[in-house]
C-alpha cells in the first residue's frame, strides 16, 4: 500500500465544466477538483459524491457490474477491480435521490477520478390509467390518460409512483450530477457536443419498486425553467442508460419562461443546443516573452 497523492489541475473535456453566461452549461470551461490524500492500494476508481447543496454525501452506492461500494461520512468512495477500458458506465445510487450514471475511462496503472452529485427527488405522486399532473416551482409533468404498461407490454393495473427531478442550470451541483458526457447522438446518427439548458428525470415504478413505462399511443407533456436568453425551439434528447449516450428525439418549445416538450417514453430528458452551432474555439498563439507566433498550427 502506498500514499497516492495527485490533483487534476484545469482539465478541457467534455464533462469538466462550468456554467456561463445566462447559466447555460456547455464543455471546455475550467474544472477545480477536490485534491485527495488517501492509500488506496490497488484501487481502479475513487471520487466523492456530493448533495445538492455540495456537502458530502454518505451511503450512496457506487457500482459498476457486479463489483459495488458505499460512500463514507466524506463522500468518498474506491472501487478495486475494475477492468481498463473506455466509456465504463458507474452508477451513483441512494434511497431518496435522483440517481445518475457516469462514464470513466479506466487506466491500469493509476487510480482514476470520478465524482458525482445527487439531487433529492422533487415531487412523488401517484397516478393510475387517468393519468395526472405533478408539478413544482420550476418544472410540471403532465401524463395522458391511457395507462401504464411492465417491460414486457403487460398492463398495469395498479396504482403507479412517479419520481420527479428537475435540474437547473443555475444549480451549484448541476455539472456533477449531468449524466453520461455533454456529448450526444443526433437523428441521423452524428455524434456532436451538446450544451444542456436543463433536464428532468422522471421514473415510473409500482409499489414492489418494478420499473413501468407509458402504455403505447400514451404521452406525457414535461415542462422547465428555462435559463434567460433561451432559444425559443431547442432539440430534445433522452438518455440512454444501457448506451451511456444521449440521444436525439423530437423538439422542444419556449412558452412563457418554461421550456416543454412532447413524450412517449420516460428517462432523463434533456432540452440540449448542439454546441457546433453557438460556437467556435479563437485564441493567440505566442511565444514565450508574449510575441505573437505567426504560422502556428
Amino acid at each position: 500500500m502506498k500514499k497516492i497523492l495527485f490533483l487534476f489541475l484545469f482539465l478541457l473535456a467534455l464533462n469538466s465544466c462550468k456554467k456561463d453566461e445566462g447559466d447555460i452549461v456547455s464543455p471546455g470551461d475550467e474544472f477545480t477538483p477536490k485534491i485527495i490524500t488517501e492509500t488506496y492500494g490497488n484501487a481502479k476508481l475513487v471520487g466523492f459524491v456530493k448533495d445538492k447543496s455540495g456537502n458530502p454525501l454518505a451511503g450512496v452506492t457506487v457500482f459498476f457490474g457486479e463489483e459495488k461500494t458505499t460512500t463514507g461520512s466524506d463522500g468518498g468512495y474506491q472501487l478495486n477491480t475494475l477492468s481498463a477500458g473506455s466509456n465504463k458506465r458507474i452508477w451513483f445510487q441512494k434511497s431518496g435521490y435522483a440517481s445518475t450514471q457516469k462514464l470513466a475511462d479506466i487506466k491500469e496503472d493509476l487510480p482514476n477520478r470520478i465524482d458525482a452529485s445527487l439531487f433529492p427527488i422533487d415531487k412523488t405522486g401517484k397516478m393510475n390509467s387517468d393519468g395526472g399532473k405533478i408539478e413544482g416551482k420550476d418544472f410540471s409533468v403532465e401524463i395522458k390518460p391511457g395507462g401504464f404498461v411492465y417491460s414486457d407490454g403487460s398492463v398495469v393495473e395498479e396504482d403507479v409512483i412517479v419520481n420527479v427531478t428537475a435540474f437547473l442550470t443555475s444549480e451549484d451541483e448541476f455539472l456533477d450530477a449531468f449524466p453520461g458526457e455533454f456529448r450526444g447522438t443526433r437523428e441521423n446518427g452524428t455524434e456532436t457536443a451538446i450544451e444542456s439548458f436543463g433536464f428532468i428525470d422522471v421514473v415510473l415504478k409500482v409499489e414492489s419498486g418494478e420499473p413501468v413505462q407509458l402504455a403505447d399511443g400514451v404521452t406525457a407533456t414535461i415542462k422547465i425553467k428555462a435559463p434567460e436568453n433561451s432559444p425559443t425551439s431547442i432539440p430534445m434528447w433522452h438518455y440512454d442508460d444501457d448506451k451511456g449516450k444521449w440521444i436525439e428525439e423530437g423538439i422542444g418549445k419556449l412558452d412563457n419562461g418554461l421550456y416543454t416538450a412532447e413524450v412517449n417514453h420516460f428517462t432523463k430528458w434533456n432540452w440540449d443546443r448542439p454546441y457546433e452551432e453557438t460556437s467556435k474555439i479563437v485564441g493567440r498563439v505566442v511565444d514565450n516573452a508574449g510575441n505573437p507566433i505567426e504560422g502556428a498550427s
